[in-house]
């Protein structure tokens, strides 16, 4: 080594290079500038800044575990606009409702190219048969089986029964990404401003949203649409039923009629044109905040798993310290400008279809085999169960107290039974007790504590007895 005003110069081929470069980045982890600033200190080599910024970019720790500040990945790719109405719909839930009359969610439907909006009241807990019931009923029985509907991916759209009927009924369905459900925006726009005309309808009398239901789809219905130039009610009554065919010139000879079916066929011509436009505009102010991201077949990804804390799981601070990705994943198949195909390990339980805004490049050796990843439940990271301690009834309801793997004591929680075996069917619980009133399922170790307390209390009850009898 040559000293060189006062630092050490290393060769760019000495295999000492790589050691320095991980001894001073991996005591914290640094970004490339104060990586630099410290290496500068006491050394020199050819190209310093680009080996640091080579290094510090290929670093397997700080992919995993940092955030760019970056605008998020991925153009707005918009929806091809309907050619008519009720012809492709958005569906989607308002949940978390006051319960009126055993209601307490809302099935919302929009029309994608008026956007006529009908909003149909739902019992929770919901399935995909009971939906499907309230579907036919009050969409089919009124426009007619649509060609596709979009959808984000929750377990009723996501399930046998339902792709299986739709598939039947000849609608293709559209889903939201992994993690990405911005697809549906204009049903979960038409869901913000639904919750808002409720809420001025109600005022301080919540549990009367049920009642005003009716009056907030209407008023939602005729409200003048900035896009449309129109209000939705228009838009679908101002012209024939969905299934009518395209008016070409010429078919009629009544003049009335002709020129009433070119008024219509012009008036949505028009519509489409307004939608255009105000897709093109929401594309340009969408696209000022996000930046353009290619991958290719073959590229590896980093994965973002959103971190979900169990129902009555405090946020306490070792989430912050958890790793921001998981992976890497290699890219199998470019769906479109913003979505790939990645090749996730074997059994896992996600959609293997990703928006580029929840990936980042890998840089550096990918692994053999793709990693394990973590328990997920609707696109987010989910806590693992390390044991259940007690339960109780609480309001009629079987709660188990949980204790998580990675979680301190006091961090355990009370989790509803039932929600408890639908995220963690695989968890052991293994027998039942009478607690509280009323039967819970407990985990053995607790069991067999209390089975033993009981078997040393009837021992005691018995040499008591015996005591009294020789007495």
């Amino acid at each position: 080594m040559v000293a060189l005003e006062g630092r050490l110069y290393i060769p760019p081929a000495s295999p000492l290079l790589q050691e320095i470069l991980a001894a001073v980045h991996d005591d914290g982890h640094e970004g490339v500038h104060r990586t630099l600033h410290r290496l500068r200190r006491d050394f020199h080599f050819p190209n310093m800044r680009r080996v640091v910024q080579d290094f510090v970019k290929a670093c397997a720790t700080c992919q995993r575990y940092k955030i760019d500040h970056l605008r998020p990945a991925g153009l707005l790719q918009p929806l091809p606009i309907p050619s008519s109405v009720w012809a492709d719909i958005g569906i989607d839930f308002i949940e978390a409702l006051p319960r009126v009359q055993g209601k307490t969610v809302i099935l919302s439907v929009v029309d994608r190219f008026s956007k006529y909006c009908h909003f149909i009241p739902l019992a929770h807990p919901y399935t995909a048969e009971s939906v499907a019931q309230a579907f036919f009923s009050d969409i089919v029985r009124l426009h007619g089986v649509p060609q596709s509907i979009v959808s984000d991916r929750d377990p009723v759209f996501t399930s046998t029964f339902w792709t299986e009927l739709m598939r039947l009924t000849g609608t293709k369905l559209f889903m939201s990404s992994a993690f990405h459900p911005q697809t549906d925006g204009q049903t979960e726009a038409a869901n913000r401003v639904i919750v808002m005309y409720l809420r001025c309808f109600t005022g301080d009398r919540p549990r009367q949203w049920l009642r005003w239901l009716p009056w907030a789809e209407y008023t939602y219905n005729t409200a003048f649409q900035s896009s449309l130039r129109e209000t939705p009610f228009r838009v679908v009554y101002g012209r024939d039923p969905p299934s009518i065919r395209s008016y070409e010139p010429g078919e009629t000879r009544v003049a009335a009629v002709a020129l009433e079916m070119e008024d219509r066929t012009a008036f949505l011509a028009d519509v489409r044109y307004r939608l255009e436009q105000a897709q093109a505009v929401q594309k340009r102010v969408y696209d000022q905040h996000h930046r353009p991201v290619e991958y290719q077949v073959g590229d590896w990804a980093l994965l973002r798993l959103r971190q979900r804390p169990a129902a009555s799981l405090p946020r306490t601070s070792t989430g912050k310290l958890k790793p921001r990705f998981v992976g890497p994943y290699r890219v199998l198949e470019i769906i479109n400008a913003v979505a790939v195909r990645l090749e996730l390990p074997p059994g896992a339980r996600l959609h293997d279809v990703f928006h580029v805004g929840v990936l980042k490049k890998f840089v550096g050796t990918p692994p053999a085999t793709p990693p394990a990843l973590p328990p997920t439940h609707n696109g987010a990271v989910v806590p693992v169960p390390a044991g259940v301690t007690a339960g109780r009834l609480a309001r009629g309801i079987r709660q188990l107290l949980v204790q998580w793997q990675g979680e301190p004591a006091a961090s355990a929680s009370w989790e509803d039974y039932d929600d408890f075996r639908a995220r963690f069917p695989d968890f052991q619980l293994e027998d039942e007790l009478v607690f509280d009133g009323g039967r819970d399922v407990m985990c053995g170790r607790t069991y067999a504590r209390r089975a033993r307390d009981v078997r040393r209390g009837t021992e005691r009850a018995a040499r008591t007895q015996e005591g009294k009898a020789s007495g």
